[in-house]
């Protein structure tokens, strides 16, 4: 259960989170419909598509289970974004496999997703209230000044009292894999290999990596001085 003072912290964060962003020239807001984020990103330069678990086109999508955070410079230009949205499972794991995640809106009869030996043999459980976050997107003009992960991390400060979150998860590829940036730069506090070989989702060959973090562990980052 959360707490006051859990909820409290966590807007704290936010809160220091904005007053961090207005000294750089950056406004952020809160938007609730996801079709405007996919509608943004069909656009965005440099940008390498736009995930279907975050499109009302394939998921069930709408403002009581969903959210996009933007970074507006000071014309009033995105030059950041990040998608949320929430789901109950009793096993994550389980709802992945079974493409809930990318193709939510109707059952699929099958799938030709290569899954991981890792995967597939796991006994992690991540079950309850569940936060899932991805598509995030920063311009060329503002990438290597610190803002992927505090963009990753002020979406966990809102979704988490919003939706009383047990969990938040997301995907990354080989190579962010590679460089750390799950634990480095995002803030996750693990991670699972789930696709290795053919993903239905980019119909090409991939290492997909499952990154996770609990609530409690979520709390422990929004400790401020």
């Amino acid at each position: 259960m959360l707490s006051i003072n859990d909820v409290l912290q966590c807007r704290n964060y936010v809160a220091d989170q904005i007053h961090y962003l207005s000294g750089i020239g950056l406004r952020l807001t809160v938007n609730a419909h996801l079709s405007e984020w996919a509608q943004f990103l069909k656009s965005a330069p440099e940008n390498i598509g736009v995930n279907p678990a975050y499109d009302p086109e394939f998921c069930d999508l709408h403002p009581g289970n969903s959210f996009w955070l933007s970074l507006s410079d000071t014309n009033g230009e995105i030059v950041a974004t990040i998608a949320h949205k929430y789901l109950v499972s009793e096993n994550y794991l389980a709802a992945f496999v079974g493409n809930r995640m990318w193709w939510g809106r109707h059952p699929k009869l099958e799938s030709t997703t290569e899954w991981s030996p890792e995967l597939l043999g796991s006994n992690l459980l991540i079950a309850g209230r569940i936060g899932h976050h991805g598509g995030l997107w920063i311009h060329p003009n503002w990438r290597k000044h610190g803002l992927a992960g505090r963009v990753m991390r002020t979406c966990r400060a809102v979704a988490l009292p919003h939706f009383e979150l047990d969990w938040m998860v997301g995907t990354v590829f080989q190579n962010l894999y590679e460089k750390q940036y799950p634990t480095r730069i995002y803030g996750y506090a693990g991670t699972l290999k789930v696709v290795s070989g053919y993903f239905e989702e980019t119909q090409t060959k991939e290492t997909v990596y499952l990154e996770y973090i609990s609530r409690a562990e979520m709390l422990r980052q929004f400790v401020t001085p």
